[in-house]
């Protein structure tokens, strides 16, 4: 199924990745909760009404805590660490999502400011195809996600010396427990509509615990604020932004985590297509590579070891880890508090409110049968704790490993 999205990339001129994010797949509650057998699935997600079928998507903002990132780090199987404690990397960039208006038309762009290299503006970032992993008897899911960037912007001069000024002048002031940044912006022409800032850290994977290895392999953890903006001065061109404390998040959280698998080896294959000349495809990487000349992975069970498929080369190796994971942090975002009664676990496991949508998440039974997750005691414990995780706000402040 990859395959085909990796073929049309080819001809994709500007930065891609492709990374596996976890998370939780949802599809729109149409359905009463109730037990759904194969065939009832199947014209569910087939109709032969002419409607178009419901569309399941993983929702990768994840409201853990900092003991959960820890006990992600941490993670263990077959009694040893698959991750480096200390990160390879670790970066703070700041994102000003901008609007321009053109007419009866607006231009997008995105302004990213990094920690150690030159600001760079580009196109929004988009999705060009997903493929998503459910794992029915697991807490969580993944989702394989190929994500495009333009770098070509149209920008008179004017603006790419507002943007220019905008990045000179930009400066983050930490404090405690929190982030805030400053800048100035002359006469601004475009609208910022959003910023983001972003821990980002990549933990090395470790083949047989062995940390002298090189390996390929990475989870990449992001804490993202998203910054309330704020505008002062007399033409309003100074800037302040900052994330509001966890009691004000009610209505709209702006603190999540997102968890995602790369491979370096992957994304510099994608990079080349940075410089592509529009009509034309790249001919630094095919699929049959980047899968590893196009061989299957070898089939695992429970007693294999961790490393069966991630032995496998390309992308295959990327997709075993993922299966690694995801199978054994069921006990991630779980919490600590009282569960609920159980009036009001069947609510919050039936329905995770999402942005003011409802939508809710069925599971594959052992019989054969989809089951809603209230349906078994422990996966309704389980969907509390993916409720929390999802939109949780703790008691007590989120800590962060940033800010």
């Amino acid at each position: 199924m990859l395959e085909p999205v990796l073929g049309a990339a080819k001809a994709f001129p500007g930065r891609m990745t492709l990374e596996v994010q976890i998370g939780l797949i949802l599809i729109p509650p149409t359905q009463p909760s109730g037990l759904m057998d194969l065939a009832e699935l199947r014209k569910y997600f087939n109709p032969n009404t002419g409607l178009p079928p419901p569309k399941p998507f993983l929702y990768n903002r994840l409201a853990i805590s900092k003991d959960d990132i820890e006990n992600l780090i941490g993670l263990r199987v077959a009694g040893r660490r698959i991750f480096d404690g200390e990160p390879y990397e670790e970066s703070i960039d700041c994102e000003f999502h901008c609007v321009l208006p053109k007419g009866n038309t607006v231009e997008s762009f995105l302004v990213t400011i990094f920690d150690d290299e030159p600001a760079r503006t580009t196109g929004p970032n988009f999705p060009l195809g997903n493929i998503h992993l459910n794992f029915p008897d697991n807490n969580w899911d993944a989702a394989i996600v190929l994500t495009g960037q333009s770098p070509y912007v149209k920008l008179d001069a004017q603006v790419k010396h507002d943007i220019l000024e905008m990045t000179k002048n930009f400066r983050k002031i930490f404090s405690r427990s929190d982030i805030q940044i400053e800048t100035t912006v002359p006469s601004p022409p475009f609208e910022i509509k959003k910023i983001l800032m972003k821990g980002v850290s990549k933990y090395r994977y470790l083949r047989d615990g062995e940390r002298d290895r090189t390996e390929d392999l990475y989870m990449r953890i992001t804490e993202v604020q998203d910054l309330v903006i704020s505008y002062s001065g007399l033409k309003k061109t100074d800037i302040k932004a900052y994330c509001p404390d966890e009691s004000d998040q009610v209505d709209r959280p702006h603190r999540w985590s997102e968890v995602s698998l790369i491979s370096s080896g992957t994304e510099d294959a994608l990079e080349s297509n940075w410089k592509l000349e529009v009509g034309s495809q790249t001919s630094k990487w095919n699929t049959a590579t980047l899968f590893g000349q196009g061989m299957a992975p070898a089939s695992s069970s429970a007693a294999s070891s961790p490393d069966t498929l991630i032995d496998a080369p390309g992308l295959w190796s990327l997709f075993g880890l993922t299966e690694t994971v995801v199978k054994n942090i069921d006990e991630i975002g779980s919490r600590s508090k009282e569960i609920p009664a159980a009036s009001t676990k069947e609510k919050i496991s039936n329905s995770l409110v999402l942005s003011g949508t409802s939508y809710s998440k069925d599971r594959v039974a052992p019989s054969g049968q989809v089951s809603q997750v209230s349906q078994d005691r422990n996966k309704s414990l389980a969907s509390v704790a993916g409720g929390s995780r999802l939109r949780e706000h703790e008691e007590n402040p989120r800590e962060s490993r940033y800010w």
